[in-house]
């Protein structure tokens, strides 16, 4: 499975539950691939595909320093993580 029928799978799950689902470029190598925002919470996503789908080293790089920062990049890579990060979203109301 490529990347980008993850990444599609993650829109259309936050569609379902109307999370707002945004493409993102940082200006910085590395940055995640998405921003959803859902009940004034925001979460940054970066997907990859199931298998070897890997953090580069300027992604590795860039989640720590957000991690420093108090913010958690998510990583998912399956239908599977999508369910449960929606399930975490809708828990965290």
């Amino acid at each position: 499975m490529l990347e980008q029928k993850v990444e599609g799978y993650l829109i259309e799950e936050c569609k379902k539950i109307g999370a707002l689902c945004y493409k993102i470029k940082l200006s910085v190598k590395g940055g995640p691939d998405r921003l959803i925002v859902f009940e004034c919470k925001s979460y940054f996503v970066e997907t990859k595909r199931p298998v070897g789908g890997v953090l580069s080293e300027s992604q590795r790089k860039l989640h720590k320093a957000f991690k420093e920062q108090g913010v958690k990049v998510y990583v998912l890579s399956n239908f599977k993580e999508i369910d449960d990060f929606i399930e975490y979203a809708l828990m965290s109301l």
